[in-house]
């Protein structure tokens, strides 16, 4: 193969700050990249976007050598067909791509780039894995001539030496991984961090007092209608939350009551999908990409990354088996952002008034029979639509290394998702097709 890119890793101080485990403000929950990540600032030279021309699909793809870009399968035999692999579609007229534009802004579909020969490439074949509807999204993108490297501007990503299960998460093995791509920055209409219902979809419309609401609620939250939460504000106003993100339990012994703000959020708040209609505790605070009308306003016009976690393998298999869709844990791996389960205070009704009892620790509900069995959630950051075949990568000693590429993901109300709560995205492991990598590219080695 070709030597491989030698990037510095470049830290992002403010970006760690921000997504640190302190507590964060609703303005600064508000960035919403890839979905919920940042501009990758630092230079990723072996990223390229990969443009179905006719279908008008994007699609991202990483540079392995200098011919050849690694995808996924998907996207090159599901929207066009393919026999055991093999295009029954001439690639040169489907596909282009785009490389070295991982620091620029670009038009979402790539036409302030098309036919500059200094970032388009066409592409001659296209190799899809033969597997790819049982287990194996994985293909290779030939371009129609070589790539002139330039040192951290246009460079390969490093792939593993060998299938040694060094991106197997183990129990207390926390493993880092990265995602890169020009996807859509939020997929539907979902809430946020901050109300009782997290990072799931929004059910539009629903009823509330009566009026069909086709749009995010602007009203007090319906923690005001509540009668222990109103009581208690009423003689104890200091306590009561005040901003999104907080919450009390209030009990009379045989009942628990969680109060919220009353504040009806920077942007609204709705039912969330698949809950009743009490409006205790079926609610959200909305995410600012509700407002967005148009699909493609949806889509990055600068290259978005996001830091997540990988996950043990008996995670992905329970989490994504309560998702009702397929995970092949030989090939695959799953990964999400990993966040952990907060104190809320206790208060219980003495006579007209409240004592506080301690603190509880606030499992959203997913602990409702008593055995959720994990110390953490995933949400709020993922890959998404438009990310497809990009790149996920790992620090090796020092060295960026292809670990997987972007397969798929779910959400809530069983349809796709990005970002939502315990829906882990998941992805094509390399190490697994190290040896069909190497037959198949093995005309584009330096």
């Amino acid at each position: 193969m070709c030597e491989c890119s030698k990037v510095k890793p470049e830290f992002h101080p403010e970006w760690e700050a921000k997504h640190s485990r302190r507590k964060r403000s609703p303005a600064e929950d508000d960035d919403d990249r890839i979905v919920g990540g940042y501009t990758a600032d630092s230079n990723k030279p072996w990223i390229a976007k990969l443009w179905l021309v006719k279908g008008e699909f994007l699609c991202g793809s990483s540079i392995i050598n200098k011919r050849y870009l690694l995808t996924a399968s998907h996207c090159t035999c599901k929207i066009l067909d393919c026999d055991k692999g093999k295009p029954l579609y001439k690639p040169s007229e489907e596909f282009k791509a785009y490389l070295g534009i991982n620091k620029m802004e670009t038009q979402i579909d790539v036409s302030d780039m098309k036919g500059n020969p200094k970032y388009e490439y066409g592409v001659e074949d296209v190799i899809s894995h033969p597997d790819y509807k049982t287990s194996s999204d994985i293909a290779l993108i030939k371009l129609d001539r070589d790539i002139e490297f330039v040192p951290g501007v246009l460079e390969p990503i490093c792939l593993p030496a060998a299938d040694d299960k060094s991106d197997v998460s183990q129990k207390d093995n926390l493993l880092d991984m990265y995602v890169s791509g020009w996807g859509k920055t939020s997929s539907d209409c979902t809430t946020d961090e901050f109300g009782p219902i997290k990072n799931l979809k929004c059910k539009l419309p629903f009823t509330y007092k009566e009026e069909n609401l086709h749009e995010c609620a602007n009203v007090r939250s319906p923690s005001s209608k509540i009668e222990e939460c109103k009581a208690f504000k009423k003689v104890n106003k200091a306590d009561y939350p005040a901003a999104p993100g907080d919450s009390i339990v209030i009990t009379d012994g045989t009942k628990n009551t969680t109060c919220y703000s009353f504040d009806k959020g920077e942007h609204g708040w709705c039912q969330a999908i698949e809950t009743d209609d009490e409006f205790d505790d079926n609610w959200g605070y909305c995410k600012p990409s509700c407002k967005i009308q148009v699909a493609t306003d949806r889509l990055a016009q600068q290259l978005q990354e996001t830091k997540l976690e990988v996950l043990p393998m008996k995670v992905c298999k329970n989490l994504i088996v309560a998702g009702k869709y397929n995970f092949v844990g030989k090939n695959e791996l799953c990964a999400g952002k990993k966040k952990f389960f907060k104190k809320i205070k206790m208060f219980t009704r003495a006579g007209d008034g409240f004592k506080f009892t301690g603190e509880v620790t606030n499992y959203l509900g997913l602990n409702d029979d008593g055995n959720y069995p994990y110390e953490y959630y995933i949400s709020g950051t993922d890959s998404c639509n438009g990310d497809s075949g990009g790149p996920v990568y790992r620090w090796v000693d020092g060295v960026p290394t292809l670990i997987a590429v972007v397969a798929r993901g779910w959400g809530s109300g069983d349809s796709d998702g990005c970002a939502e709560l315990n829906f882990p995205g998941i992805y094509t492991r390399t190490a697994k097709f190290l040896d069909w990598i190497q037959e198949n590219a093995a005309d584009g080695n330096c």
